[in-house]
């Protein structure tokens, strides 16, 4: 089983690879507009911002990525709409057991 302090090193130590999966592109589905395949990052990217902000800080392109994605119209207009629950991110059943 698996620690919470050894994921999140683990995630602070895979940083690198993400942001050389995303390479110089603004999106990681390539191109100038985003794909789902943001949408999904930025979900799971956000978790673990949630639980834990330094584990993607240190990273400039994660930090961008973020900011890039918050500042779509349609997103920025959903976070501030009565609509927006910011938590609970997962399931009550979801804890940590490690």
């Amino acid at each position: 089983m698996v620690s919470k302090n050894i994921f999140w090193q683990d995630i602070r130590n895979s940083s690198g690879n993400l942001t050389s999966l995303k390479g110089d592109n603004k999106w990681f589905g390539g191109g100038d507009n985003p794909t789902y395949v943001d949408f999904y990052a930025y979900d799971v990217l956000d978790g673990f911002r949630v639980f834990d902000l330094r584990s993607l800080s240190k990273c400039a392109k994660i930090s961008a990525f973020f900011a890039r994605f918050e500042a779509l119209p349609s997103i920025q207009n959903y976070m501030k709409s009565d609509r927006f629950i910011s938590s609970p991110i997962f399931t009550p059943a979801a804890k940590w057991t490690g």
